[in-house]
C-alpha cells in the first residue's frame, strides 16, 4: 500500500510501491550524487568537529564533482548558549544554503531542528547522524547485510560501547515505552 502525506492528513491507497527505510548516510549520498544531474543545490554541513568537516567536504567534492558546499559549522562540544544558537543560525543564513545536513547525533539533532525551526532560514534540513563520520571515512559503517536487516545499531554499539550503550538503552527504551503506551 502506498501512502501520501498532505499537510495534516495521510492518504493510503492500493497499488504503487511501499516506502522503505532510508538511512541518513544513504539519503545524504543520494542527494549529493543527484546534485550532478540537478545543479543548483547548495549544501551546508552542521555538526562534527572541524577536522571531520574538512575531510568530509574534500571527499564529497572529490567523489561528486557537482557538489556545491555553501558552508560548514562545527558547534562547540558543550551546552549551547543563546549566542551559540544564534551563531549557528547566522552561519546557515549567510551561506545561502538550500540543503542543511545536520550531523549532531541523535536525539540532539532532532531537538535542535524542532527548537530552532521557526528561527532558521528556509531550506531542507536533514538529521543524518553519523553520516559525516561515515562519509569522511573516520568511522567504519556496518556491513551491507546488517544495514539491510536494521542491525546497524548493533554493529555500532559493538564498535563504540562506551559512547553508545547509555544512549541506545535510554532512548530505545523510551521509544518502546511511548509505542506501548500509545504516546
Amino acid at each position: 500500500m502506498a501512502c501520501r502525506w498532505y499537510g495534516s492528513s495521510t492518504e493510503c491507497g492500493g497499488g504503487g510501491e511501499t516506502a522503505e527505510r532510508v538511512s541518513g548516510p544513504d539519503l545524504m549520498e543520494a542527494v549529493v550524487k543527484a546534485n550532478a544531474e540537478y545543479p543548483g543545490l547548495r549544501h551546508f554541513l552542521l555538526g562534527g568537529d572541524e577536522r571531520t568537516l574538512e575531510t568530509l567536504a574534500a571527499r564529497l567534492a572529490e567523489k561528486f564533482p557537482g557538489f556545491c558546499l555553501a558552508g560548514v559549522y562545527s558547534p562547540p562540544f558543550r551546552y549551547w548558549s543563546e549566542k551559540d544558537l544564534q551563531d549557528m543560525r547566522e552561519a546557515i543564513a549567510s551561506s545561502g544554503a538550500n540543503v542543511v545536513w545536520v550531523g549532531l547525533g541523535c536525539p540532539k539533532q532532532e531537538r535542535w531542528m524542532a527548537e530552532q525551526k521557526d528561527l532558521l532560514p528556509p531550506a531542507v534540513y536533514a538529521g543524518v547522524g553519523a553520516a559525516f563520520a561515515f562519509h569522511a571515512g573516520t568511522v567504519k559503517r556496518a556491513p551491507v547485510w546488517m544495514q539491510k536487516n536494521s542491525l546497524e545499531w548493533l554493529y555500532r554499539i559493538c564498535r563504540e560501547p562506551c559512547r553508545l550503550f547509555k544512549r541506545y538503552v535510554k532512548h530505545n527504551s523510551l521509544f518502546l515505552w511511548y509505542v506501548l503506551t500509545g504516546r
